[in-house]
């Protein structure tokens, strides 16, 4: 008995622990502070990143073709974060990068947030893809982790009921970079 006891004690203390170790859960965004964040957005920053200064360069000519492409919408672009999921050595000083970037397209009244999945071979790249993953009443993303091929969202979903500034479903979304295209995990 002085041993169930004993164990039932231990076993309550571990729980207790765990509870107070746990986080409270995460605020969720606000489209007013996501928006002054992309206004103040600097895309140098979300680059900083990537370590090959040729990659680095190269994608800096990238956004500034998508913000171009975002332009001809009336829109501004705001790269939100560049991440490397893997990179192979492939001789002769070369390697193939693949990294994600979530990159957001606003203006006064909306805003779409695009993934992109991008290949890059000594510093140039070479095949990317790209798809709408969030957008003014549907979501707001970041990336949370990416591995080899494939990325995680931290996904804040719009429900129905919510006003159009905050949303207070939290969830995950995965992708993966395929030989042709960018594809949602199953």
């Amino acid at each position: 008995m002085i041993r169930r006891t004993a164990w039932c004690a231990a076993l309550a203390a571990a729980v207790l622990a765990a509870c107070a170790a746990d986080k409270p859960p995460p605020k969720a965004p606000v489209e007013s502070e996501l928006r002054a964040q992309w206004a103040a957005d600097d895309p140098g920053k979300a680059l900083e990143a990537v370590k090959d200064p040729a990659l680095r360069e190269s994608l800096r000519r990238w956004f500034a073709d998508r913000a171009r492409e975002a332009a001809g919408r009336s829109m501004k672009l705001a790269v939100g974060s560049v991440a490397t999921a893997e990179e192979i050595g492939i001789g002769g000083g070369l390697s193939i990068v693949r990294l994600f970037a979530v990159y957001h397209e606003y203006d006064e009244s909306r805003f779409v947030s695009r993934l992109a999945g991008i290949e890059a071979v000594g510093g140039r790249i070479g095949t990317e893809y790209r798809r709408t993953v969030g957008g003014t009443g549907v979501a707001f993303v970041s990336i949370k982790f990416t591995e080899l091929n494939r990325v995680i969202l931290d996904t804040w979903r719009f429900e129905k009921s919510d006003p159009p500034c905050c949303p207070s479903r939290r969830g995950e979304t995965g992708y993966q970079f395929s030989p042709s295209s960018l594809d949602p995990l199953q």
